[in-house]
């Protein structure tokens, strides 16, 4: 069936809806990059996200004057702006990590893995040799001490992770991939993975900024 551009609108403001529903909140620069193309993007989805707050289809708030509008449906809680950092994670799984030959399998919030509850966990299939390659996803924005290298290789060592729905379907330890919000930050991350990963797991870790500005020029 051919749509015309209202239904073509009208189904991809559905979609941007059960995205929000399904992940908690996304922000302006989120939905551009996963809805729209072109060099226009960016105000294409200010209006139809601005439209939809005016019918009172969704909420939105920000952080500041200089900030991106951010979007949801449930009260404004302390974790929203946690909820927009992680799905950074996912709009750039999406746009800027995914190949051509693979697509997303599974992207689940807060999925528990042993003693710990990752920000996010991440599988993609690749179309052409059948596998799926899993992703932890740790989105640091505290200064309290990072446990989340040790804590992986405790899983890791007591194969607490066989215990899981996808250790069926994983050929090895998912990467463990750390975005945080300064160099700084970084490095101290970076040490801890030199000190206290024994178990020698794959970790990767980035700037949270860096991946946004990644997403907005893919």
């Amino acid at each position: 069936m051919i749509l015309n551009n209202h239904q073509k609108g009208s189904r991809r403001d559905n979609a941007i809806l059960k995205l929000i529903e399904d992940h908690g909140a996304f922000n302006t620069e989120q939905v551009a990059v996963l809805f729209f193309s072109g060099s226009s993007r960016m105000r294409m989805a200010q209006r139809r996200l601005k439209r939809m707050y005016e019918t009172k289809r969704i909420k939105r708030d920000r952080e500041g004057a200089a900030e991106p509008y951010y979007y949801y449906f449930k009260r404004r809680s302390l974790h929203t702006k946690h909820v927009v950092d992680t799905n950074w994670a996912y709009t750039w799984f999406n746009a800027v990590k995914i190949s051509k030959w693979e697509e997303l399998w599974c992207y689940r919030r807060e999925q528990p893995v042993g003693d710990m509850r990752p920000d996010a966990f991440v599988g993609l299939f690749n179309k052409f040799t059948k596998e799926i390659k899993f992703y932890f996803v740790e989105v640091d924005r505290s200064d309290n001490y990072f446990d989340k290298v040790a804590g992986y290789n405790e899983i890791y060592e007591k194969e607490q992770y066989t215990k899981c729905w996808w250790s069926e379907y994983a050929k090895t330890f998912p990467t463990i991939m750390v975005f945080t919000y300064s160099e700084s930050r970084a490095s101290i991350i970076q040490d801890l993975i030199t000190r206290d990963n024994r178990h020698g797991l794959k970790f990767e870790v980035s700037l949270l900024d860096t991946i946004r500005k990644e997403c907005l020029v893919c």
